[in-house]
C-alpha cells in the first residue's frame, strides 16, 4: 500500500497545519507524499488560525467533509502536529482505524502513553525535518509501516477509558463519600 498521509484538525494556530505543510514541502524536494488535509475554521475566537487551503503538490484539502470516515480510511498515516494536545481523540480514533501515527515528543497525554518506534512515531517538537524524514522513512520502509498500524490497532482495542480512569473515579468517589456531611435525614435514621 502506498503510504498516505492523514491531517485533521482545527485551524488554530496550536494545532500546527503549518508545521505539516513546512514538512511536507521538505519531503517533496526528495519525492512526492501523498496528503489529505481535513479542516474546520474557528468561528467567532480571538486566538491566532491558520491559513488553508495553501496549493501544495499531491495534497487534497477538505473543509468539514461529510464523508471524513472515507477519507480516513484512504490513508495509512496520522500526522499529529499540535502542541501539548491534553488528550487528542482523534489519535485515538486514528490507532483504532490501524493508521500509523506520527506525534510530537512534548510531554502530553498520547507521548506518555505510546511507545515510539512500536505503536507510533515520535519527533522533537516542532521539528519539521525530522517529520519530514519519518515520513519518507515509511515510504521506504513498507514493514516498518505495516508492523506499526498492526501495534497501533492493538493498543487501540486495549485502550478503555473506564479502565484506564477507574482508579481515578474510585479515589474520587471515596473521597466524596468520605468528606460529604450527612444530612439531618442520616442522623434521624441513626437515632431510630
Amino acid at each position: 500500500t502506498t503510504p498516505h498521509c492523514f491531517w485533521a484538525a482545527s485551524l488554530l494556530k496550536w494545532k500546527g497545519l503549518e508545521r505539516f505543510v513546512d514538512a511536507l514541502r521538505i519531503a517533496h524536494q526528495t519525492e512526492p507524499v501523498f496528503s489529505t488535509i481535513c479542516y474546520i475554521k474557528p468561528k467567532q475566537i480571538n486566538l491566532a488560525i491558520s491559513m488553508a487551503p495553501i496549493p501544495i503538490p499531491f495534497t487534497k484539502w477538505h473543509h468539514d467533509p461529510d464523508n471524513f470516515d472515507q477519507l480516513r480510511s484512504q490513508c495509512n498515516i496520522f500526522i499529529s502536529t499540535s502542541t501539548k494536545e491534553p488528550f487528542g481523540l482523534s489519535i485515538l480514533e486514528s490507532l483504532a482505524a490501524g493508521m500509523c501515527v506520527i506525534i510530537p515528543q512534548d510531554g502530553s497525554y498520547w507521548d506518555e502513553a505510546l511507545t515510539d518506534k512500536v505503536n507510533c512515531l515520535k519527533y522533537p517538537e516542532g521539528d519539521n525535518a525530522t517529520l519530514s524524514r519519518l515520513i519518507l522513512q515509511l515510504h521506504h520502509e513498507p514493514q516498518l509501516l505495516s508492523a506499526i498500524q498492526s501495534q497501533a490497532y492493538i493498543f487501540s482495542h486495549q485502550y478503555r477509558a473506564e479502565h484506564t480512569y477507574n482508579n481515578i473515579v474510585h479515589a474520587v468517589t471515596a473521597e466524596t463519600n468520605h468528606t460529604q456531611p450527612s444530612s439531618a435525614l442520616d442522623h434521624a435514621k441513626k437515632d431510630v
